[in-house]
């Protein structure tokens, strides 16, 4: 482990340095900033405000290293147009749009850092650029900025972190909502909603839905709607079908279906875990619900280093160069959950559609199916727990959950569904209706 002492005293709390210095050390004349550091990064169960504070150093870019990225990475982008308005055959173009299409990931990715503040920071030239990029992209800087923001301080909070993500609801939640809201919710986490990520994410999600919201805060999604309907009829006119296929339609589809498919990947994936307010923590959600997404060298530079999502959720501030340094620096970040752009990873991950609370951990459509099956049959639903639920799905699911919990007599609470007030037995006669058979709500 290569630490170095400089930058680490520079990033040094003086609170902690003099209680540590105190308390912990014998000093002999040692540097206590540089000891304190060494301690921090080289101690073998670092977690919560120590695993933060150990990345801390690494929160600063290299000026000139910032700059180059951008600078070939716009020569990469430049290669990759060239070649879709000067090659004839049609492949060629085709591989040009799919070079023009991961080159625009990547500076999405750094266009994400710097709205971070982890790059580039008080520069006219590059806030110029960004803000451009970002029109360009769909994804204008103040509805970027405000979900993003709102999604890294509630990563993994079930019910509050959808904003900037996707929804995630408790199978309990799922099976006792109206049949139009589980297909709603199971329409937004559809592998086809997903892959469609260029309409449903960016034009939708980004520009549309937040002008209709709040058109006065939101006002440049209009810009980007205008400029992006501008350079697809401009590109349309001035280099026909084929320009408009290769140079705008394509590339954009690949690189918003890949960065929708990486914003639910991150965090929904077969070992994530979900908290309730209460026990959730910013660490523990950075590492036990964030992944890190296994790629090859070469999609770790088209997607710059973002598969390190768990370091970046951890520590915001540092520049997506320095993330593979902060990975081998600190072998506490080396055992995080993992998964990859793999075909197999992919499905597993896709499949996923709620949380289980009781087994802690998301499940699939089969599974939500299977424990419906066990909920209580028949129309004896009308127990005083159960009225005032819009539907009898909803009112088996309270009434089993009653059940379950307390068994086959009274009780005055129970669960979060309901209101607490008294539970009588739910009986079902021999012969009733499967809730199963008469309501369809597997998709």
């Amino acid at each position: 482990m290569v630490v170095d002492p400089p930058a680490l005293e520079a990033q040094a709390p003086q609170g902690l340095l003099n209680k540590a210095g105190g308390k912990l050390f014998q000093w002999s004349g040692a540097n206590p900033r540089s000891l304190i550091f060494q301690a921090l990064l080289s101690h073998p169960m670092l977690d919560g405000k120590d695993l933060i504070l150990a990345t801390r150093p690494f929160a600063h870019e290299v000026r000139w290293k910032s700059w180059w990225h951008v600078f070939t990475s716009l020569v990469v982008l430049g290669t990759g147009y060239l070649i879709i308005f000067t090659a004839a055959p049609l492949w060629a173009k085709f591989l040009g749009s799919v070079l023009v299409a991961l080159t625009l990931g990547r500076i999405f990715v750094i266009y994400h850092d710097y709205l971070h503040h982890a790059i580039l920071q008080k520069s006219l030239l590059a806030k110029s650029f960004f803000v451009a990029f970002g029109l360009f992209m769909l994804a204008p800087v103040s509805i970027w900025e405000r979900s993003h923001n709102y999604h890294h301080a509630h990563n993994s909070k079930l019910y509050t972190s959808s904003i900037g993500s996707f929804p995630v609801v408790t199978k309990e939640k799922f099976l006792s909502s109206t049949k139009l809201e589980q297909r709603v919710y199971l329409f937004v986490r559809h592998p086809f909603t997903i892959a469609l990520g260029y309409i449903f994410m960016f034009l939708y999600g980004m520009c549309i839905r937040s002008l209709v919201n709040n058109t006065g805060r939101h006002w440049d999604s209009i810009v980007a709607l205008v400029l992006h309907v501008a350079f697809g009829v401009l590109l349309a006119v001035f280099t026909g079908w084929t320009g408009f296929l290769f140079g705008f339609l394509i590339p954009f589809i690949i690189v918003l279906s890949l960065g929708s498919y990486l914003f639910y990947a991150q965090h929904n994936f077969p070992d994530v875990t979900f908290s309730e307010k209460d026990g959730w923590t910013y660490a523990g959600a950075a590492l036990e619900s964030s992944s890190h997404m296994k790629m090859s060298p070469v999609m770790r530079w088209f997607l710059a280093n973002i598969g390190y999502h768990h370091i970046h959720h951890l520590n915001p501030r540092i520049p997506f160069y320095r993330l593979p340094e902060v990975y081998a620096a600190i072998p506490e970040l080396q055992n995080a959950k993992t998964t990859s752009l793999w075909p197999w990873d992919v499905w597993k991950c896709l499949r996923l559609k709620a949380w289980d609370p009781e087994k802690q951990r998301m499940i699939g459509r089969r599974d939500l199916c299977a424990w419906r099956a066990t909920l209580p049959r028949g129309d004896h639903l009308s127990t005083p727990a159960c009225v005032g639920h819009r539907s009898l799905l909803q009112r088996s699911v309270c009434c089993s959950a009653a059940v379950q919990r307390h068994g086959d007599g009274p009780t005055a609470e129970w669960s979060p569904t309901c209101s607490p007030r008294s539970i009588p037995t739910c009986s079902y006669p021999p012969g009733s209706p499967s809730l199963f058979g008469a309501l369809s709500i597997c998709f």
